[in-house]
């Protein structure tokens, strides 16, 4: 329908570790995207970053981070 969005992504994003080894995890994930969805595709994209990069902290994410966001 229009309106409607598609967000994919590797497992880089759900499978970021912090210092204490805890996963992001999709549960984050998915708040994340639903907390922020109002914001335009480039803006949540970024955002779901940050948060990914908040949440590990001092450690270096293990794998890629992609990520594309695709709205009708």
């Amino acid at each position: 329908m229009p309106g409607d969005r598609l967000f994919l992504y590797t497992d880089g994003i759900t499978e970021a570790f912090d210092a204490l080894d805890h996963e992001y995890g999709e549960e984050r994930l998915e708040a994340r995207l639903v907390a922020q969805r109002a914001l335009a595709p480039p803006e949540l994209i970024e955002s779901v970053r940050e948060d990914v990069l908040a949440f590990c902290g001092n450690v270096r994410p293990r794998d890629d981070m992609t990520m594309m966001l695709v709205a009708r």
